[in-house]
């Protein structure tokens, strides 16, 4: 999937306010990387958390969860081969999802 049909699939699954973004920040934390001898894969692990800030709420926590990914290297770049995606806590999310 490429970066423009990421966009159209954000877009049509999320609320997009009147500056043309949802709002939202997300922090990634904890981040884990092993990269295999060869240099050619690698596994990472890592924590995040969606805050928005949306009129009339303040700054909250929206969601929170892990990555798990698989990456290759390919042509000298690395490219995500998996991604898991774990949402273990969903805060208020009105002002996100459409």
């Amino acid at each position: 999937m490429g970066a423009a049909a990421v966009e159209a699939l954000a877009r049509e699954a999320l609320r997009i306010h009147g500056d043309g973004t949802p709002r939202t920040r997300h922090v990634i934390t904890n981040l884990i990387l092993e990269i295999d001898e060869a240099g050619t894969r690698a596994q990472s692990r890592a924590y995040y958390t969606v805050f928005q800030a949306v009129d009339p709420f303040l700054l909250q926590a929206i969601a929170r969860g892990r990555y798990r990914d698989s990456l290759v290297r390919t042509a000298g770049q690395w490219v995500f081969a998996r991604r898991e995606v774990e949402t273990n806590l969903v805060g208020d999310v009105s002002q996100h999802r459409r």
